[in-house]
């Protein structure tokens, strides 16, 4: 659930939040889309 969702990433995360780590993931695809061998068919990590 997302209360465990929450605890969890305080632990790992104890000076950041869920908004930081989802920051960083999303800038991680961003960078990697940059590369041309880091391209795929889909241009998200997110299907839509």
């Amino acid at each position: 659930n997302v209360y465990q969702y929450r605890k969890m990433l305080q632990c790992a995360m104890p000076n950041g939040g869920p908004f930081e780590c989802c920051q960083t993931h999303d800038n991680c695809y961003g960078e990697a889309e940059k590369l041309k061998a880091c391209t795929s068919t889909h241009s998200s990590p997110y299907f839509k």
